[in-house]
């Protein structure tokens, strides 16, 4: 008997044991204990009587604290597979249940700025929320999901048209009062009450900014009261619940002081304020008086809301000093924020398990380098200094996850590419100083440095020249191509190689296109023009870090793939089936993929060292939309990281293919960033819509230059010169017939088997010795033997 009882006793032990208590993982979230919390998921995710509920309960739980420690690709992993375990328990996707699905993928594309994914999940799941009992709205929470669904529309639209942001933004607000209204009503925590408060301030923010474009000047002071009065409700909801230190009150204050710093009718009264707000944000973080070592950085759950305050904290100051240039001393608060920033910013690269954490800081422009720089470029340093830090600062900036990738997390420095440099070759490192509204370009030599200063109007001449290629403007485009010119190289460069870093507007040119002199412009004829392409050999690399300087040989097989398309929207591309024809009969060790061969899976399969895609491309606003068309459909950007054999040189021949969505803090998120990020080592890309024929030309030219031993870099430069050289008329020698095609990267060469000298002769001919060798020995103890 009594060993029954203490049976049954461990037993009923062991079930409240393993009993999921969601009660204590909730009240460690809201504290913004995030160590505790995440354990204790992972902890009962291990247990082997955790029902499939309890599961779903947890992914789902997993996802929301990695939202809110700001880890979204963590967060969305989760998701799905809760919403995966979901469907194995509710079939019907038309089950209400599924409304935290949809919920939690529209909150995930939100943070990823993904306007229009955004919105389609948002829609799915408003969809399923009609009729629901109490019960039912208790169940998922649905005062969270009002929230969401508020949060993803209101991002769809843009202050500039009143009437269709108005209309968003009613149905916005009226989602996060729904949401106030039912947690007052059923007496539910609290904390939540404060965050729809804090969601509805921000809406309001948002409609002042709407009113003041508007030109609705008495309507500004009344959502602007708006706006901090619900602020100045959850500020004090969170005192109450926390005290003085709670990451959520950080936030809250954070916003606040943005209102006041970031208004167009900011007074200095109102920046006083708003001073005073980042100020008590900071102390709400637990960052008292700018001692790094006073601050326990793992109590902050969120370090991209922590970053993003210090960010603007930052600006904030340096927009201020810009008033009062004398001040000194917001000027050092601005260089203590920003090494602040600095250090959560380094936290976030180590901590994290995103793999493009820069990219996903980039959205929302919480780099904190590009205001060092600023910093930098105020204070009174050596000009030795000077460009020491600014170059640090600035390799930080773009494309930092494939610097990281390849480097490791040491950084590069000035003295470090120079011994990459060779004497007839410069790098130029390009900045744009969103703050003084200034490009900066470093120029690094072989054995010298300088740092230049360049008027913002470049933004300006940029543009109009790209349009002037595109529209075959001769007159806009000489004008313009020369004063670029004279604007990027005021003093004469003697090195007859380029390496360009591009930056913003500059990712769009090509700076092949350049004019170095007059010569030719009163002529009207695009083959007597002075092109820089004729002085220099020009190519790009996406960050200095990523300079590699040794040539990489390869085979010299080539994979072209030529899909056909049967359908209205896309048009065959007949030169591109020719190009694989000729590429095919003329030029040894091409295998090309024609029509409904030239597929994805045949992509995928590719081993070769080059692969060349001759085919349409879309580029959309949104980074998830780009693809490429292949005979059996889209080759969607995002769907590259799956890539396993990696091709060194990855040719493009696709429209727009090398555009993107433009990160100003970051680079262009497009299929060149991916490729990169892959691991391919070069990739030519098109910068606008190239013409099927010509283009087809000059890549059939170009790869005939490869195999004549020429490396890439110097085989698309004598492409495009035998363009230019070879138009029967002006036209065909213009800009836009040859100059879209961009190289970034490493030089690649097609390895040659014969003939062979000097060392490769030697090891060539030494290979079959140790088996001569031994021939001769088995040859002489067989005669032995025999003896």
């Amino acid at each position: 008997m009594k060993f029954l009882v203490v049976f049954f006793f461990a037993f009923w032990s062991f079930l409240a044991f393993c009993q999921v208590d969601f009660s204590i993982i909730e009240q460690k979230k809201l504290e913004g204990d995030f160590e505790a919390a995440p354990s204790k998921v992972e902890f009962y995710l291990q247990q082997k009587n955790t029902t499939l509920h309890q599961k779903i309960q947890l992914f789902q739980t997993n996802g929301d604290l990695a939202m809110l420690s700001g880890d979204f690709d963590f967060a969305f992993e989760n998701w799905k597979k809760a919403a995966q375990l979901r469907l194995k328990i509710y079939p019907n996707k038309k089950d209400y249940h599924h409304a935290l699905t949809y919920a939690s993928f529209s909150n995930y594309y939100y943070e990823k700025y993904d306007k229009i994914l955004a919105n389609k999940y948002a829609d799915s799941c408003s969809r399923l929320l009609n009729g629901l009992t109490l019960n039912q709205q208790l169940e998922l929470e649905i005062f969270k999901i009002w929230n969401i669904l508020g949060q993803s529309y209101k991002q769809s639209v843009s202050a500039s048209d009143y009437q269709k942001f108005s209309k968003i933004y009613t149905k916005t607000i009226d989602f996060y009062k729904k949401s106030v209204d039912f947690i007052v009503k059923n007496k539910l925590n609290k904390h939540y009450l404060a965050k729809s408060l804090h969601l509805l301030g921000n809406a309001y923010f948002d409609w002042t900014y709407a009113e003041f474009e508007a030109g609705n000047k008495e309507k500004v002071d009344f959502t602007q009261k708006k706006a901090i009065a619900y602020y100045d409700q959850a500020i004090s909801l969170w005192q109450q619940l926390y005290g003085n230190q709670h990451y959520e009150l950080g936030r809250t204050y954070f916003i606040k002081a943005l209102l006041f710093s970031s208004l167009p009718i900011a007074t200095p009264q109102l920046r006083q304020e708003a001073l005073l707000n980042f100020r008590l944000s900071m102390k709400a973080y637990g960052y008292e008086n700018f001692n790094k070592e006073s601050m326990n950085f793992e109590k902050v759950p969120n370090k991209v809301d922590l970053l993003m305050m210090l960010k603007y904290y930052t600006t904030c100051l340096l927009e201020f000093q810009s008033i009062n240039p004398h001040n000194i001393d917001y000027l050092n608060e601005a260089i203590a924020v920003n090494n602040a920033a600095n250090t959560v910013w380094n936290r976030i690269h180590t901590n994290f398990k995103g793999k493009s954490i820069n990219k996903n800081l980039a959205i929302y422009s919480l780099i904190p380098q590009s205001e060092e720089i600023t910093i930098v470029m105020r204070q009174q340093l050596s000009e030795h200094e000077k460009m020491k830090r600014f170059f640090e600062a600035n390799q930080k900036l773009k494309y930092y996850d494939l610097y990281k990738k390849k480097n490791g997390a040491s950084s590069s420095s000035i003295s470090a590419i120079q011994a990459k440099l060779k004497n007839n070759q410069v790098l130029l490192d390009f900045h744009f100083n969103q703050i003084d509204n200034v490009f900066y370009v470093l120029f690094i030599h072989k054995h010298k440095v300088r740092l230049e200063k360049m008027e913002s109007q470049l933004d300006s001449i940029i543009k109009h020249l790209k349009t002037a290629i595109v529209e075959q403007d001769f007159t806009s485009y000489t004008q313009n191509a020369r004063k670029l010119y004279k604007a990027i190289f005021s003093k004469p460069l003697t090195e007859t190689e380029l390496i360009i870093c591009p930056v913003a507007q500059f990712n769009n040119l090509p700076f092949e296109v350049l004019l170095s002199s007059d010569k030719g412009i009163n002529t009207n004829d695009y083959r007597k023009l002075d092109y820089l392409l004729h002085q220099k050999s020009i190519r790009y690399v996406l960050t200095p870090g990523s300079l590699s300087n040794q040539p990489i040989k390869v085979n010299g097989d080539i994979d072209v793939f030529c899909p056909q398309f049967n359908n209205q929207q896309f048009a065959n591309l007949p030169f591109s089936t020719a190009f694989g024809e000729k590429m095919q009969q003329e030029v040894a060790g091409t295998h090309v993929f024609f029509n409904e061969n030239a597929t994805q899976q045949a992509f995928f399969n590719s081993k070769h060292a080059v692969a060349h895609i001759s085919s349409h491309a879309v580029i959309g606003e949104e980074p998830g939309l780009n693809y490429m068309l292949l005979s059996d459909g889209k080759l969607m950007q995002s769907e590259l990281n799956q890539l396993v054999n990696i091709p060194r040189l990855m040719v493009l021949n696709t429209c727009n293919s090398g555009n993107g969505k433009h990160f100003l803090q970051d680079g262009v998120d497009g299929f060149v960033r991916e490729f990169h990020l892959a691991g391919v080592s070069s990739t030519i890309s098109n910068l606008w819509e190239v013409d099927d024929k010509t283009s087809n030309e000059l890549f059939f030219r170009f790869y005939n230059r490869m195999k004549e031993d020429s490396n890439s870099i110097m085989a698309l430069q004598a492409a495009k010169i035998t363009q230019v050289k070879n138009a029967p008329v002006s036209e065909l020698a213009a800009p836009y017939y040859w100059a879209g095609h961009r190289l970034i990267g490493d030089a690649i060469v097609f390895k040659k088997m014969l003939p062979l000298d000097g060392k490769q002769a030697i090891v060539f001919w030494l290979l079959p010795l140790p088996l001569v060798i031994l021939v001769l020995v088995w040859i002489r103890r067989k005669k032995k033997f025999k003896n």
